[in-house]
C-alpha cells in the first residue's frame, strides 16, 4: 500500500511538473504571442518587445520571432504605402491643376460671334487623365479677319500645361500685331527655343480668314492635316505641307498656303487624340473611320458635327480608357444670305440687275458716290460673263452691313478667271497698248476688293465697296 501510495505520490509530482515545465515553454509563450497580436492590432500596428523576450530554444521561439519579423514587415509596408498613396495625391492634385490651366485657357462660350453672320464655329476639348497638352484657339483680327489655330504639346502633366499657356499666349500676340500665318510661326518658333531645355514642342495648324475676300491663309507644323468639305460635296483631308515642330528647331522657316473657303465650306481641325483612340482590342480608330463618320454621321452646323465625332470616338473605344486629350475645332462658312435675282446672261438684263441691285444700296443707304462706282463696276462685270462664260443665266446676290455692300456674281458657264489676265500699262498710248483688260482694271480701281473663284460647278465673283470716305 506504501509502495502504491508513494507511486502515486511521484506521479502527480511528474506531472504538476511537466505542467509547470509545459506552461512555462508552451501555453505563456503562445498566450504572450495571443496577447501581442491583439495589442498590435489595437494599437494600430505598435510593436512591443515581449516577442524578443520568449528563449525557448524551439519552434515556439521559432515561431515567435517570426510574429515579430511579420509585425515589423506590416509595419514598413504600411509605411511604403502611406509614401505611395501620398505621392499618388500629389500627382493628383497636379493633374487637377493641369486640366484647370487647360480649360481655363480656352473659348467656350457658343455661339462664340453672334453678330457674325459670315461663319459659324465650335470647339471642344475632353481631357484624358493624364493631362496633356492639346489646345485650340480663336478670335475676330481687325474686325474682318478669323484666327483659329489647333496644336498639341509634346508630354504630359504640368510641364505640358504650362508650355500650352505660353505658346498659346505667343501665338495670339503675334497674330495681333498683324502678321502673316508664316511670320507668326517663324517668330513663335524662335521665341520657344530659347532656353527650351526640357526639349518640349508643338505640333501646331494656323489658320487666318479673309470674312470679306473668302481666302484662307494657313500654316502648318508638323500637326494632322484638317479636313475640308467644299459646299455639298464629301469631306477629304487638305493637302498641305507637313511642316516642322514648333520649339524643335532653332531657324526654321515656315512658308504660308491659301484657298478659298466659298459658301457653304466645312473644315474640320482636331488631335492625335481622336485618330490614335484605341478599343479593348488596342485596334486605333484611325483616319479612315474619321473621314467616314465625317461623311454619313456629321451635321451641317459645326456643333454637330463635332458632336458626331465625339460620339463616334465613345462607341469605338467602349470601356477601354483614354490616354489622350481629344480636341476639336470645326468651322463653316456660312451661305451667302441676302437679297437675290437671276436674270438671262443677256446685255438686255442690265437694266433690271442695276435696279436690283439699286434698290439694295438705297435700303442700306449707300452713298451716292459708292452707288455709281458700283454700278460702273456691275456694267463691266456682267458684260464680260456674256461675252466668255457661255452660261445661260446669272444669279446676283447682295450683301450688306454697315461698313459697306458684297455684291456676289455666279454663273454655270466654262470656267473662266477675268481677274488672271494681265493689267495694261496706262502709261502707254491707246494705240500702243494691247486690247481687252482695260474694263477690269477699272473695276479693280473703283472696287475695293475683287475676288474669282470657281466653286461647285460654278464660276463666282465677288465685289466690296466700303462705304467709309464716300461722300454724296
Amino acid at each position: 500500500l506504501l509502495t502504491l501510495v508513494a507511486s502515486a505520490a511521484l506521479t502527480a509530482l511528474f506531472i504538476t511538473a511537466y505542467l509547470i515545465y509545459l506552461r512555462r515553454k508552451v501555453v505563456k509563450p503562445i498566450l504572450t504571442m495571443t496577447e501581442e497580436a491583439e495589442s498590435f492590432i489595437q494599437k494600430e500596428t505598435q510593436i512591443s518587445e515581449r516577442l524578443q523576450a520568449i528563449k525557448t530554444g524551439d519552434e515556439i521561439e521559432q515561431l515567435a520571432q517570426a510574429i515579430h519579423q511579420l509585425e515589423v514587415d506590416i509595419n514598413v509596408y504600411i509605411d511604403d504605402l502611406t509614401q505611395v498613396t501620398a505621392e499618388r495625391e500629389r500627382i493628383s492634385a497636379e493633374l487637377d491643376v493641369a486640366t484647370q490651366i487647360q480649360t481655363g485657357m480656352l473659348p467656350c462660350i457658343f455661339p462664340a460671334f453672334p453678330d457674325y453672320s459670315e461663319f459659324d464655329i465650335h470647339a471642344t476639348m475632353l481631357t484624358a487623365r493624364e493631362v496633356g497638352g492639346d489646345f485650340y484657339d480663336f478670335f475676330i483680327l481687325d474686325d474682318r479677319k478669323l484666327v483659329f489655330l489647333i496644336a498639341d504639346v509634346s508630354g504630359k502633366g504640368i510641364p505640358a500645361a504650362l508650355f500650352m499657356v505660353i505658346t498659346k499666349t505667343l501665338l495670339a500676340n503675334q497674330a495681333r500685331e498683324g502678321n502673316q500665318a508664316a511670320d507668326i510661326f517663324t517668330a513663335v518658333n524662335a521665341q520657344l527655343c530659347e532656353n527650351n531645355d526640357a526639349h518640349m514642342f508643338v505640333t501646331a495648324w494656323m489658320g487666318i480668314y479673309d470674312l470679306d475676300s473668302g481666302i484662307l491663309s494657313y500654316v502648318n507644323a508638323g500637326h494632322n492635316p484638317p479636313l475640308i468639305r467644299r459646299g455639298e460635296g464629301q469631306y477629304e483631308y487638305l493637302a498641305c505641307r507637313p511642316g516642322f515642330v514648333l520649339g524643335g528647331m532653332e531657324g526654321i522657316i515656315w512658308q504660308s498656303e491659301e484657298l478659298y473657303l466659298g459658301q457653304g465650306a466645312d473644315l474640320l481641325l482636331y488631335t492625335d487624340g481622336i485618330t490614335e483612340a484605341i478599343n479593348g482590342d488596342m485596334a486605333l480608330y484611325g483616319e479612315d473611320r474619321l473621314l467616314e463618320v465625317l461623311n454619313h454621321k456629321a451635321g451641317r452646323k459645326p456643333a454637330d458635327t463635332v458632336e458626331a465625332v465625339i460620339q463616334d470616338v465613345k462607341s469605338y473605344v467602349g470601356e477601354a480608357p483614354q490616354f489622350d486629350d481629344i480636341t476639336m475645332l470645326a468651322l463653316q462658312v456660312l451661305p451667302f444670305v441676302t437679297d437675290s435675282l437671276t436674270v438671262g446672261a443677256r446685255l438686255e438684263e442690265l437694266d433690271r440687275v442695276l435696279a436690283f441691285v439699286d434698290d439694295c444700296l438705297e435700303k442700306d443707304g449707300c452713298p451716292k458716290k459708292a452707288q455709281q462706282q458700283i454700278r460702273i463696276a456691275l456694267d463691266e462685270l456682267l458684260s464680260n460673263i456674256v461675252r466668255h462664260s457661255g452660261s445661260e443665266s446669272v444669279q446676283i446676290s447682295c450683301r450688306a452691313d454697315q461698313a459697306g455692300i458684297f455684291i456676289q456674281l455666279r454663273d454655270q458657264g466654262v470656267p473662266h478667271d477675268p481677274l488672271a489676265a494681265a493689267e495694261p500699262d496706262v502709261s502707254l498710248a491707246l494705240e500702243d497698248r494691247q486690247s481687252g483688260g482695260l474694263g477690269i482694271f477699272l473695276v479693280k480701281k473703283l472696287m475695293d476688293r475683287v475676288t474669282y473663284a470657281f466653286e461647285g460647278g460654278d464660276n463666282v465673283l465677288t465685289i466690296y465697296k466700303a462705304y467709309q470716305g464716300d461722300e454724296d
